[in-house]
């Protein structure tokens, strides 16, 4: 049959094999004859008998007796005492008793070990012992005896009937004349087998003994009297000896012997050994017997067990509290409901014995399938827990289970700590409130002492007691609401309580507000809330103590008050080696209050199983199922007390529809309390979610006038999955009657965004819900969102309890008219028909917001067509300048008279925002206010100006505008057509043509001679380039002005460059004062761009000094160059040749220069012999070099001639020829040109 449950066998285990070290420890002491006693130590649970029972196997070992003798008394401390007796080689002797007690004690330990040698070897064996257990006879024992017996007995009746006649009769007829022989022999036959059979079996069995023989009064005592003091081992060692020796034990094994803590019985079995081995050397007989010992380390408290064994093998344990987690695990592997890895890791670190860990796993099964585990969801930890607890101490198990013991004490003590700290907790609070009052105090006095300075002198308290302002407001303020008489100026009285008094004589001016709102008690203030912070956290913290599980509890309690917990009370088992883990086990919560439910049978009775399951989750502090079916919630109510619905696993459906149905308010409201403490909002709306609506908004006015905050919070949690709790909270909430308004107006922000709940209202509801929601001051976010027929949106315009915003005037506007009003129409529709008159009163009261809204909203596409009279409302109100800009950008309507408008602050935006979209009428009115309003005028007028300039009669409106002609006519944005008939009505000149003005208008402008001659015009002709206006306005004026002005100024003599400076120098100004300019300026002219018939502006740029583009310009238009002589001479002094580049050795430049008696001779030939290395003409090479005297007869080589070269510039003529390829030979004393340079005919005068 397979077994559905694991259980673990408690004796020791036969391993799959010893570790190697073990086996070939023992195969040594048993190889070895020498080594007699064997220990095998360790602590208790190491596994020395399995070590031993796995080599016994292993081996196949026979012939073995074992010996187990435990001492098994249960003591609460397992502590070593602390003064054991010991021997005088340092053995511990804590057995040594004096006296019968431990004689009798000692006499029953060897009497045990006898029996148990002897009862395991046959007793044919020794058949000479006197120890020898009973035990039944086989058949054939049994027939042989009584066989024997018939024989024996037949043999007496036949020896005593020997005479008789009969017999002999018979016996002769059967034997013949042998009978008397035949009778005489089979009597002594049948007597003497018989009998040696019997005395055989006596003497085997050693059942004679003699101790005392008595001859005749002579009496012989055989029994030695010397043993009387000697205990049974000493007495019977014989007995022992005689029995190993003479049967087959090879082996015998003492196990638990060390618990008795008596060093004299191993003492007594070492002789025993020792005797049993010489007895088999005396017998001839090589077998040698070996005594092995299981013992503990500890027996022994000094080195002289080395000296009392032959061998010891120490057992390395198999399980210590730092390896038992894997084997608790392991033993644990395949079990249902295991409990989970963290608990069993801790436990394992204080358990560290095999057998303790085996037999709590196999209780823990028991219990497991025996308590209600799954039916009341039990924890697997706990229920470990409690038989770890059994199992290590199981008399503190059965006190628990009586609501007795240590343990539970420990849990009242725990108990008895919630409450003393919840009392030191309140004690606080109630300090610390003192301290806040007298905070209050000082603040109210201060403020009082304030008020009663600003009082006017002219005010009195009629009727009262002769007391100070300050004395009088004080007792006042204790009574707000009472009313007394005031008199005051001019013999006028009336009654006024506190608050009205204050309205009416302090605050009736701003000085007195601001020093009130600039009463500094910030100090004061700051002190009260951190020490309100205090409270509300030692509240928060009583909460916890009261309700928090031990676990929880022990992690925020000090270290003090625990150990205090631990050794209130005196016991001792406190000082056990396994109390750490009781302690454990307490500090973890796995063991508490709720351990009853893990100690036995579940019951039905008047709870049911769900009932048992809710109070037991409920103490241990776990997550509860909040639609648990409570059988009889009234008799769970009745269980429980204050504390437990402070829990935050309190929530249950049953269990709040209980509370509710019976008014059980206290309860509730501590469950209220529990909501925030513990934030269970989310929890608390699902159960909402699944109960009936009358009491969900039972619940709901609890939570009202316990705590709103609560509810706040609660409704902030719900999500959209539970809609209808949040209808539901509102509904209530809003249907109640009479509620306080100021408590009420606090839930206004959830109501306004859920319009849809104006359709759940009951018809019986509406009434209280319209004043609910007027008196609360309720404004709804969307109304289009309400679902609300025609009626519903009549009653909540009446009374404005709507968000005041685009949508939801749009939509009362159409549900109201039944009709679709164009959105660029909405303001006037409204402030135009009586049905939307509470809208029009509505948004004149915030009309401001709303028209901002208004133009922010406007749908793409549409555009703004109220009439001119809402549309001049809107650009004159405070309405932000942003959205009039927005309106105007997309307004339709044309303002015929801005002079209203033209008084406002935002005048300056708004005007260019109507011109720019053409809606202002075109006439001189407008024009001019406009005009004389403003300082600068914008783009957007001139545009106006412009898009009007096209009407037939712009000519017409603009001549009665000749001052906005004059400004507009040099603005560069003026169209043309404009700008036609503008400048045309201009009648005085300009004196600022502006920036940006074009040259074709500034030419048109001096065309009517209409440009003043200053610096301003000036500065923008000359930074614009404008060349031909400048000559025009420099020809139109007198000369010496124009220049005298540039001059003047640096900011325009800074705007002169080369182009004005040329121009300048084509006009009509004399050259006298162009130079000046040109000086003033201290600019370059160029000679390119000086007419040839300004000679005087030429000899000012030779004087000045001349450029190399000046020179080569010069040199390439030297024929018509005025001032040939002077420039020669310049360049001659100067030493300008230089500049010249190749391509300006213009011939007629060449020939003037080097026929010029002013050049010297070296720049001739210097300039000749550059010709010669640029130009390839034969013909120019000859007439250049005809022209200089000192070389003109070195032309003749060009003729088929050799002239000589007798002088240095000839020769550098020479080499300057040969360099540029003409002759064959640098040097020698002739010139001699190559064949192909030859000319071909020439004229040589030479």
């Amino acid at each position: 049959m397979e077994r559905k449950h694991k259980f673990n066998s408690l004796t020791p285990e036969v391993l799959p094999e010893n570790k190697a070290v073990y086996t070939e420890a023992l195969d040594f002491a048993f190889s070895n004859n020498d080594i007699k006693n064997i220990a095998i130590t360790g602590i208790y649970g190491a596994g020395k008998s399995s070590v031993w029972k796995t080599y016994e196997e292993k081996e196949k070992l026979k012939n073995v007796v074992t010996v187990s003798l435990g001492k098994y008394e249960d003591n609460l401390s397992d502590e070593t005492p602390e003064n054991p007796e010991q021997g005088e080689d340092g053995v511990k002797l804590e057995g040594h008793q004096q006296g019968k007690d431990y004689s009798d004690s000692e006499n029953r330990l060897e009497k045990q070990l006898i029996n148990q040698i002897l009862s395991q070897i046959p007793v044919e064996q020794i058949p000479l012992s006197k120890y020898r257990f009973k035990q039944n006879k086989n058949k054939y024992q049994l027939f042989s005896q009584v066989f024997m017996t018939i024989i024996f007995l037949i043999s007496i009746i036949f020896w005593m009937l020997k005479d008789d006649v009969i017999l002999n009769k018979v016996v002769l007829e059967a034997f013949g004349d042998t009978a008397s022989t035949w009778i005489l022999f089979g009597s002594i036959i049948g007597f003497i087998i018989p009998l040696s059979y019997f005395l055989y079996g006596f003497y085997k069995e050693n059942k004679i003994r003699l101790s005392r023989i008595n001859l005749k009064g002579a009496e012989a005592n055989l029994k030695d009297d010397d043993d009387k003091d000697e205990s049974i081992l000493d007495r019977d060692i014989k007995e022992i000896v005689y029995a190993l020796s003479y049967s087959n034990t090879n082996i015998v094994v003492f196990e638990d012997l060390d618990r008795y803590e008596n060093i004299t019985i191993f003492t007594k079995l070492r002789e025993l050994n020792f005797l049993v081995n010489s007895h088999l050397k005396i017998k001839n007989d090589d077998r040698v017997v070996r005594f092995v010992y299981m013992l503990r380390d500890g027996l022994f408290v000094s080195k002289n067990r080395t000296k009392f064994f032959d061998f010891v093998l120490p057992i390395v344990p198999i399980i210590d509290s730092k390896n038992s987690e894997n084997k608790l695990i392991e033993l644990f592997n395949g079990m249902k409901n295991t409990p989970s890895k963290n608990t069993l890791t801790r436990i394992s670190l204080y358990i560290d014995d095999m057998r303790l860990l085996k037999n709590i796993i196999n209780e823990f099964n028991v219990y497991m399938n025996i308590v209600a585990f799954d039916d009341l969801l039990l924890d697997a930890d706990k229920l470990l827990a409690l038989i770890v607890l059994k199992n290590t101490f199981p008399r503190e198990f059965d006190l628990l289970q009586e609501d007795r013991g240590f343990v539970y004490q420990i849990l009242k003590n725990v108990d008895e700590y919630r409450l003393s700290v919840r009392e030191q907790l309140n004690d606080k609070n109630e300090k610390i409130s003192k301290e806040i009052d007298e905070f209050n105090q000082d603040i109210n006095t201060g403020k009082i002492k304030l008020i009663s300075e600003m009082i006017p002198a002219n005010v009195a308290l009629r009727n009262s007691e002769v007391k100070t302002w300050a004395e009088i407001l004080t007792d006042w303020e204790a009574n707000r609401n009472v009313s007394r008489n005031i008199g005051y100026g001019g013999g006028y009285s009336n009654s006024r309580n506190y608050d009205g008094f204050i309205d009416q004589f302090i605050l009736n001016n701003e000085k007195n507000k601001e020093r009130l709102s600039l009463f500094d008690d910030s100090g004061h203030q700051k002190e009260i809330q951190k020490r309100k912070k205090i409270i509300e956290e030692n509240k928060s913290k009583a909460e916890e103590v009261l309700v928090s599980p031990i676990r929880d509890l022990m992690m925020i309690m000090s270290s003090v008050d625990i150990q205090n917990l631990f050794t209130k009370e005196e016991n001792a088992l406190t000082k056990n080696h396994y109390f750490p883990l009781i302690k454990y086990l307490i500090m973890e919560g796995l063991l508490d209050e709720t351990y009853w439910h893990y100690k036995g049978y579940f019951h039905k009775g008047s709870l049911g199983k769900n009932d048992t399951v809710f109070i037991k989750n409920l103490l241990e502090g776990v997550e509860q199922d909040i639609l648990l079916d409570l059988e009889n919630p009234e008799e769970v109510i009745n269980r429980l007390n204050e504390v437990d619905y402070r829990r935050f696993n309190i929530l249950n459906k049953r269990l709040l529809e209980e509370l509710l149905s019976n008014d059980r308010i206290k309860e509730i409201q501590i469950i209220i309390d529990a909501l925030d403490t513990h934030n269970l909002y989310s929890t608390m709306i699902s159960i909402l979610d699944s109960i009936d609506y009358e009491l969900s908004k039972l619940f709901v006015f609890t939570v009202f006038d316990r705590n709103e905050d609560v509810l706040s919070n609660l409704i902030d949690e719900i999500g959209n999955e539970y809609s209808n709790v949040f209808r539901d909270v509102l509904l209530s909430l809003y249907t109640r009657q009479n509620p306080p308004i100021d408590k009420l107006s606090k839930f206004n922000s959830y109501i306004e965004v859920n319009e849809n709940i104006i359709a759940e209202v009951k018809d019986t509801d509406l009434e209280g819900f319209f004043k609910d929601i007027y008196e609360a001051d309720v404004k709804f976010q969307n109304l289009a969102e309400s679902n609300a027929d025609k009626f519903m949106l009549e009653n909540i315009s009446q009374i404005n309890a709507y968000r005041l915003n685009v949508d939801n005037v749009g939509f009362l506007l159409n549900s109201l008219l039944d009709k679709k009003v164009g959105y660029g129409e909405w303001i006037s529709t409204i402030f135009n028909d009586k049905k939307l008159i509470s809208i029009k009163k509505y948004i004149k009261e915030s009309f401001k917001e709303f028209i901002e809204e208004y133009v922010r909203s406007k749908p793409a596409g549409s555009k703004f067509a109220n009439h001119e009279t809402e549309t001049l409302l809107i650009l004159e109100s405070a309405v932000n300048h942003v959205s009039k800009l927005g309106y105007l950008k997309h307004n339709q309507t044309v303002i015929g008279d801005t002079s209203d408008l033209l008084t406002t602050e935002d005048a300056p935006l708004i005007m260019p925002f109507l011109f720019q979209t053409n809606k202002v009428l075109f006439t001189p009115n407008n024009l001019n206010k406009y005009w004389n309003s403003i300082d600068e005028y914008p783009e957007a007028f001139v545009e106006y100006i412009n898009t009007n300039s096209t009407k037939e009669n712009a000519a017409d409106v603009l001549k009665d505008c000749p001052e906005i002609c004059g400004a507009l006519v040099k603005n560069s944005k003026i169209s043309d057509n404009a700008f036609e008939i503008m400048h045309k009505l201009v009648d005085s000149p300009i004196d600022n043509l502006g920036e940006d003005i074009s040259e074709e208008r500034v030419l048109k402008i001096l065309s009517r001679d209409l440009v003043s001659l200053n610096e301003e015009n000036l500065n923008l002709l000359l930074s614009s380039q404008y060349l031909e206006a400048i000559v025009l306005l420099a020809n139109q004026s007198v000369y010496e002005e124009f220049t005298s002005l540039i001059i003047a100024s640096p900011k325009l003599l800074e705007l002169i460059d080369t182009s004005i400076i040329k121009a300048l120098i084509y006009s009509e100004i004399d050259e006298a004062e162009i130079i000046k300019v040109i000086k003033s300026a201290g600019k370059e002219v160029a000679v390119k761009d000086v007419p040839n018939n300004k000679t005087e502006i030429m000899e000012f740029i030779l004087s000045n000094g001349l450029t190399s583009e000046d020179i080569n310009f010069i040199a390439l238009h030297f024929t018509e160059f005025p001032l040939k002589d002077e420039l020669i001479s310049i360049m001659t002094s100067e030493g300008l040749f230089d500049e010249l580049r190749e391509d300006s050795l213009e011939r007629n430049f060449m020939v003037s220069v080097l026929s010029s008696d002013v050049v010297t001779l070296d720049i001739k030939i210097d300039l000749i012999v550059r010709i010669i290395r640029s130009c390839k003409d034969v013909n120019i090479l000859v007439e250049y070099i005809e022209l200089v005297d000192e070389i003109q007869d070195l032309s003749s080589a060009f003729g088929r001639k050799r002239p000589p070269l007798d002088s240095s510039y000839k020769t550098a003529i020479s080499e300057a020829l040969h360099e540029a390829g003409y002759t064959n030979r640098a040097e020698g004393d002739r010139l001699i040109i190559k064949q192909e340079y030859l000319l071909k005919s020439t004229d040589n005068k030479r």
